[in-house]
């Protein structure tokens, strides 16, 4: 969620930049971000109301590229070895999780604005609890000039 506020906020501040950078005739293509971080968040189970806090590593990836046509962006986080800090509350359980969000936005002066999104999170329960696994697409096209011609989010939860 967090990296989707910053990759978001990062697209519309390069935003009024695009013009200039067109103009420049050749491709530059460039990874931003290629690291393991520490992660360490609190998250519910809603199929129980477990408080759960989660640590391990989360692996980020931006690519940006910018030519003739616009500014590309293209960002993949995933999460491993997450895994109860504590016994999650009030249930007492262990839970383990993995996460993966990819995002492609690409970006033009002159042609439409193309967003879209996938985000999985699958929270899964060490004994009897019941696991959630959460999954989202999104898709959005911005026309030149401010018009939206499509968003489409879908969205699905499933406890068990």
């Amino acid at each position: 969620m967090v990296r989707r506020v910053i990759t978001r906020a990062l697209a519309v501040a390069l935003l009024p930049l695009i013009p200039m950078l067109m103009q420049s005739a050749p491709a530059y293509a460039d990874t931003l971000v290629n690291q393991d971080v520490p992660f360490d968040g609190m998250t519910t189970n809603p199929c129980n109301n477990d408080t759960v806090e989660l640590a391990g590593t989360m692996h980020m990836v931006f690519h940006l590229t910018f030519d003739v046509n616009g500014f590309h962006l293209n960002s993949v986080d995933n999460t491993s070895n997450l895994h109860s800090v504590a016994p999650a509350v009030p249930s007492g359980a262990n839970y383990t999780a993995n996460q993966t969000d990819t995002l492609i936005l690409n970006m033009s002066d002159n042609g439409p604005t193309v967003e879209n999104e996938t985000d999985h999170i699958n929270i899964i329960s060490d004994g009897s609890q019941p696991n959630y696994y959460f999954h989202v697409t999104f898709h959005f096209v911005l026309q030149p000039g401010g018009v939206p011609t499509a968003n489409v989010a879908n969205v699905s939860t499933t406890c068990n």
